[in-house]
């Protein structure tokens, strides 16, 4: 039997009306409605402790991103409990997160959060800034914005007079020219995909015929066909991947798919052109998905990318 919940009186709703942060009346007998107008706010002043503020009340709906946790369901829908340190090695740090492409996954600037790459991964996590290393409290700047510091920047990082961040794709890379290339981050990822400004000479084309690195836009020359290597792009999942054509054979036409390669999400795997449905689709077998079976084939492959020191 459901609780009655009994609107709060007018004191109440006149002080919510002035903006103040929260207010509560309490009834013997009844359950207590605090409303709120700091949409995202946990705890005092907004909300009592352990409440979230949603949609004008104070819910509570379990811990935010960045909360110290030690289970699942402590955490706000859709995070879960994820210990960083186990990942890296590190001593034993549990909190409530979701995987992030940039900081602007992780809520506005006020919750403190940016997005933590995590080396070898293949994945990165939205995690307070005051505990990642070489962050600070992250401004509004977005990547590729001017700055002077990085306090200035969403991501919590500026570096050479433009704010930097972690993408999944070019267009996470919204101004100053940049785009989502393989490279180091501040954030002590010797390498993962962030926004940079590409070399000269590199290729704008997806899928280009490459020789080194600094020939590819997205700093990954990465991708193996026939002999020939091609640059990789990055990718969140098979559905940010396109096709590619091989010189070595005139028309040839090859299906690009999404797989880990060297810590990190990338367009690298050839898959059989009858891999089009996407998840959650009906398949009969491996080959009949996007992302394609889990072998590669045997005309290409994926390794490491060459650089000028190495050729």
């Amino acid at each position: 039997m459901a609780l009655p919940v009994r609107p709060v009186g007018r004191a109440c709703a006149l002080a919510f009306t002035l903006g103040l942060p929260a207010c509560s009346l309490l009834l013997q007998g009844d359950l207590v409605v605090v409303l709120c107008d700091a949409e995202g706010a946990f705890g005092p002043p907004a909300c009592p402790e352990a409440e979230t503020c949603v949609e004008g009340q104070c819910r509570n709906v379990g811990l935010p991103l960045g909360s110290s946790c030690t289970a699942n369901d402590e955490c706000r829908v859709p995070a879960t409990c994820v210990d960083v340190g186990e990942v890296l090695g590190l001593e034993a740090d549990r909190r409530c997160t979701v995987p992030c492409c940039s900081a602007a996954d992780c809520g506005p600037s006020t919750y403190g959060l940016v997005c933590r790459p995590l080396e070898l991964a293949a994945q990165s996590l939205c995690w307070p800034a005051a505990d990642v290393p070489g962050a600070v409290s992250p401004g509004d700047g977005q990547p590729g914005a001017l700055c002077k510091a990085s306090s200035e920047c969403r991501s919590g990082a500026c570096e050479m007079g433009r704010c930097l961040d972690l993408c999944c794709k070019s267009s996470d890379c919204s101004s100053g020219g940049q785009a989502c290339k393989l490279g180091p981050f501040p954030f002590g990822a010797e390498s993962t995909w962030a926004c940079g400004t590409p070399t000269e000479e590199a290729s704008d084309e997806a899928s280009a015929p490459c020789l080194l690195e600094s020939d590819c836009r997205s700093g990954s020359c990465s991708l193996v066909i026939d002999g020939q290597r091609f640059c990789a792009d990055p990718c969140c999942s098979s559905e940010d991947c396109g096709v590619t054509r091989s010189p070595a054979i005139a028309g040839a036409e090859y299906v690009l798919a999404c797989s880990k390669l060297n810590g990190q999400r990338t367009c690298a795997r050839v898959v059989p052109s009858t891999a089009v449905r996407r998840v959650g689709e009906v398949c009969e077998a491996d080959e009949d998905c996007r992302s394609g079976p889990a072998s590669r084939t045997p005309k290409a492959t994926a390794t490491a990318p060459i650089s000028a020191a190495t050729t």
